[in-house]
C-alpha cells in the first residue's frame, strides 16, 4: 500500500473537453448588452491593469485573462462600498459617461453563472454532446494508488458543476475498485439547508467507502448566500439557479490574497494542509497564473521536499510563463506528464492512464 497521499487539481483545461471556455476565452462568450457600456468598461479596466503591470494595452478583450479582470474589478467594487460614494469606470475618453464597478461586477457574475452553470448550451456556446467528463477511470487509478484511510483530495478553481454532475449521475455503488464506493464531501451538509459546515471534512469513512474531498477554491455557480435573522450563510443549491441579486452567486475571484471569510478560509486551508504532507498532486489544465495560488505552491514546494506535482497539459509550458518558472525553480519536484514518445499527454487522450500509472510509480505513489 502506498504511503503518500494523492491529490488532484483541476484547472479550466479539465472542463474544456465539455465545451466550457477557458479563462482567456470567457469574454468571447459574454452577451454584452449594446447600450450599457459594459464591454467598453471591461476593456478600460483591462487597459489599466496592463499599464500598471508594464505591458502594452490590449485593443480588445479577446484572449484576455478574465480572472485577473474579475479580481481587480472586485477590489474596485469594495473600494466603492468603503467610500460610500459611487465610482465610475469611464467608457469613453471623450465623455463623462461611466459604469459603476458594482454594476459591472454583478453583470459579469450573471454571465459566469449563465456560461458555466448547468444550463443547455446557449447560442454563444458550442454544442456539447456530453457535458460531464467521465472521471471514473481517473478516480479509479487514484483509488488504487492511495491509502484507503486517506480521502482523495480533489481541488479546483473552476466554477462549473461538472464534478458534482458526474457523482450525481452515477449509481453510488462499487464503481471504483475492489468493492469500494465513492462518497463526495464538499463541506456542505447533505440534507436540510445544505449550509456550509467545515466539520464535514473531519468525518471518517464507513466500511467499503472511499471519501473524496472536493474543494472549490473559487466558489461555484451553485452556491448562494442565504440571508437569515442574525446573519447569513452560504448554501449549496444542488444545481443551477439563476442569480437574482448581487449576493446570489458566491464566487471568490482569483488574483487576491488570503481569504478571511467562510467557506473560502476553510477551503484554502485544505489546500495548504494537503501541500504540506508527503504526497503527489496530479494537476490537470492549470497554468498557475493566479499569483496567490502560485505563491502558495511555491512556499509548499520549498517547505515540503516530498511534494511532487505531475502536470497534465496539451503542450509543454512556454518560456517565462508562471508554470515554466515554477518548473525551473523546482526541477526535481514538478514534471509534465509525457507518453512513450516523450510528448505531453493531456487528460483524456489515448495513453493518458498508462502514462499516469507510470508517473505515479516513479513518484513513489504507485
Amino acid at each position: 500500500m502506498a504511503l503518500r497521499q494523492l491529490m488532484l487539481f483541476l484547472g479550466a483545461g479539465a472542463s474544456a473537453p465539455a465545451g466550457l471556455p477557458l479563462v482567456r476565452e470567457f469574454f468571447e462568450h459574454v452577451d454584452f448588452p449594446p447600450d450599457r457600456g459594459f464591454r467598453a468598461a471591461c476593456l478600460r479596466v483591462a487597459q489599466l491593469i496592463e499599464a500598471e503591470e508594464g505591458r502594452s494595452a490590449p485593443g480588445d478583450l479577446k484572449g484576455y485573462d478574465a480572472e485577473n479582470l474579475f479580481g481587480r474589478l472586485e477590489m474596485l467594487s469594495q473600494t466603492e462600498a468603503l467610500l460610500q460614494h459611487p465610482l465610475k469606470i469611464p467608457v469613453s475618453a471623450t465623455t463623462n459617461i461611466g459604469v459603476s464597478p458594482r454594476e459591472l461586477l454583478d453583470f459579469l457574475k450573471r454571465e459566469v453563472v449563465r456560461i458555466y452553470g448547468k444550463t443547455p448550451p446557449s447560442h454563444s456556446l458550442p454544442p456539447v454532446p456530453t457535458r460531464a467528463p467521465d472521471y471514473q477511470p481517473l478516480l479509479g487509478v487514484l483509488h488504487m494508488a492511495a491509502p484507503i484511510e486517506d480521502p482523495l483530495r480533489v481541488l479546483t478553481t473552476n466554477y462549473d458543476t461538472l464534478v458534482e454532475e458526474f457523482f450525481s449521475s452515477k449509481v453510488n455503488s462499487e464503481w471504483l475498485h475492489q468493492g469500494y464506493r465513492a462518497k463526495l464531501v464538499t463541506g456542505f451538509s447533505e440534507s436540510g439547508s445544505r449550509a456550509f459546515r467545515p466539520q464535514t471534512f473531519a468525518a471518517k469513512s464507513a466500511p467499503g467507502e472511499r471519501l473524496v474531498h472536493f474543494i472549490k477554491l473559487h466558489g461555484s455557480v451553485s452556491w448562494k448566500l442565504q440571508r437569515r435573522l442574525g446573519g447569513q450563510t452560504v448554501v449549496e443549491t444542488g444545481g443551477f439557479t439563476a442569480p437574482t441579486g448581487e449576493h446570489d452567486c458566491v464566487l471568490y475571484f482569483g488574483y487576491k490574497s488570503v481569504p478571511q471569510e467562510e467557506p473560502f478560509k476553510t477551503l484554502h486551508n485544505q489546500l495548504k494542509d494537503g501541500l504540506l504532507r508527503p504526497g503527489t498532486m496530479i494537476v490537470i489544465g492549470f497554468q498557475f497564473a493566479d499569483p496567490y495560488i502560485r505563491e502558495t505552491f511555491d512556499f509548499a514546494l520549498r517547505a515540503n521536499k516530498t511534494l511532487r506535482l505531475i502536470c497534465c497539459l496539451r503542450r509543454s509550458p512556454e518560456s517565462n510563463t508562471p508554470l515554466k518558472n515554477l518548473m525551473e525553480a523546482f526541477p526535481e519536484q514538478i514534471s509534465v506528464l509525457r507518453g512513450r514518445d516523450k510528448e505531453p499527454v493531456p487528460f483524456g487522450d489515448r495513453g493518458f492512464y498508462e502514462a499516469l500509472r507510470a508517473a505515479l510509480e516513479e513518484s513513489g505513489s504507485g
